[in-house]
């Protein structure tokens, strides 16, 4: 997409954000809040941001809540507020979307307010720089909160994990925005030859949270840097490991939990990574996983199989818009779950 385009498209379809410290946002009940003074509610992922952002874990929330009734929770949240703006002072961009009036995000800034225009000029100063071209943009919970752009090289680079594998494309680059910071990452497709799909696979290389000199010189140079070239050599390393090790039950367990914490069924999630059927196999065997150690008990399938399940599902679904941030979301996840330690000693293996 040309960038010009892609720029005025996210540019005119954001919600607006504004700027407040955290003890300007005060609770008066329930998912509503006054926001210097205004009263607005709030999603309930922006109550739990904002309840970490002081430092009150749900499972506090709910002992005052369950000990002094809503007064008392309310009461608490705001003493906290109040208490952590002296010793720890914070400002928030929050995002507020124009039809429900709800209040949708609320990003921490660490250094300052970097606006979605100032993105734009940025990312138009990187592909000058470094001779590449916005491809799409992939949008996350709000454009006003987060989006991400892919940049592709004008001089593409290709690299297999192995000799007989399937090239991957490695030097494309996504760039994402929030008012508090720019990311980078590597931004690698695979083509599957057996069915034509291409699989995408993100990871984060530098965030910065202001544009400071000093900062934006830094992230423009990265594609100069050895930093690309490491970082498939990384993955290259972490996928072989993976290609030859079982995954446990555990990481079979862990991968079905991240599927359902980003919104799919139990039975959708089951049929990416089947924890509860493999649990039954075991269980029909006289072994409990419940009651012993799943990192011991092996998977039926490899870690690589079940990161290529997952990164599938992220690429192709049918279940999100093809601009949906979350199928960045999921891939990154997924990337980290390849990256992890993995569970490769003392194995029960009922699949031998």
């Amino acid at each position: 997409m040309d960038f010009s385009t892609l720029k005025n498209q996210v540019l005119s379809d954001r919600n607006p954000y504004r700027t407040v410290g955290r003890e300007q946002i005060e609770h008066i009940g329930g998912s509503f809040y006054k926001v210097d003074g205004v009263e607005m509610e709030v999603t309930p992922e922006v109550a739990s941001d904002l309840d970490a952002f002081i430092g009150l874990s749900r499972k506090q929330a709910k002992t005052v809540e369950t000990a002094s009734g809503e007064t008392g929770i309310r009461n608490f949240r705001n003493y906290l507020a109040s208490a952590s703006s002296i010793s720890r002072p914070m400002r928030l961009a929050i995002v507020g979307d124009r039809d429900t009036r709800q209040i949708t995000k609320a990003v921490p800034l660490k250094e300052e307010l970097i606006t979605a225009e100032a993105f734009f000029d940025f990312a138009e100063m990187f592909m000058d720089r470094n001779g590449y071209s916005s491809r799409s943009c992939m949008i996350g919970v709000d454009t006003g909160a987060e989006f991400s752009i892919i940049l592709d090289s004008w001089h593409p680079e290709i690299s297999a994990i192995r000799n007989d594998d399937e090239g991957f494309l490695t030097n494309s680059i996504y760039l994402k925005w929030n008012p508090g910071g720019i990311e980078l990452g590597h931004y690698y497709e695979r083509l599957i030859c057996s069915n034509g799909q291409v699989t995408r696979v993100h990871s984060r290389d530098a965030t910065i949270n202001s544009l400071a000199t000093e900062q934006v010189n830094r992230m423009l140079a990265l594609p100069d840097s050895n930093i690309m070239k490491k970082g498939f050599h990384e993955f290259s390393n972490a996928a072989l490991l993976a290609m030859d090790t079982r995954a446990s039950m555990q990481e079979l367990k862990y991968v079905s939990a991240l599927l359902e914490k980003f919104g799919l069924e139990a039975d959708e999630a089951e049929k990416i990574a089947p924890y509860r059927k493999e649990v039954q196999e075991y269980a029909t065997r006289g072994y409990d996983i419940d009651r012993n150690n799943a990192a011991t008990a092996l998977a039926s399938m490899t870690v690589w199989n079940l990161y290529n399940s997952l990164t599938a599902f992220a690429s192709h679904n049918d279940m999100w818009p093809e601009a949906d941030g979350r199928r960045m979301e999921l891939g990154g996840a997924a990337v980290r779950f390849l990256y992890r330690e993995r569970d490769i000693k003392n194995y029960t293996d009922i699949f031998a």
